[in-house]
């Protein structure tokens, strides 16, 4: 699996079935730790792929009336994004969520001062949808 990170390949070239392969996941901790393991190199295989498609490129043919006339080198933005996101997510994230813990009325006072212009309407939907009921 360490090479794909695709079980059903692992399992077909381990002459297993795909289930029996999970069966031993959830039966067996040394297999468990084995397949862990298989997995984290996958990946690690596939982030080495994704950084070098991004910043070496790959080497795409250039045709001319059906005839393959030279290479053009193609990086890849969409690689680099994904690489920025895994490693700051807080900088690089598309949306985000906020983790409050306390009142309701704490929660009112972080909208009014963080987001004044919209404090209203995220009263309102805070009071319709989880509240069902009026708050100041």
């Amino acid at each position: 699996m360490q090479d794909c990170g695709i079980v059903s390949i692992a399992a077909k070239a381990a002459g297993i079935s795909r289930q029996t392969a999970y069966n031993h996941r959830h039966t067996d901790s040394d297999f468990a730790t084995q397949w862990d393991d298989a997995i984290r190199q996958a990946s690690e295989v596939l982030e080495f792929e994704a950084r070098r498609r991004a910043f070496e490129g790959v080497l795409e043919p250039v045709y001319y009336r059906g005839e393959v006339v030279g290479q053009v080198r193609k990086y890849s933005d969409t690689l680099i994004i994904f690489l920025l996101k895994g490693l700051k997510p807080n900088m690089y994230r598309d949306n985000f969520s906020v983790d409050i813990n306390g009142s309701i009325e704490k929660l009112v006072k972080i909208i009014n001062e963080e987001c004044p212009d919209r404090a209203s309407a995220i009263r309102r939907r805070i009071q319709t949808d989880l509240l069902g009921e009026e708050f100041n």
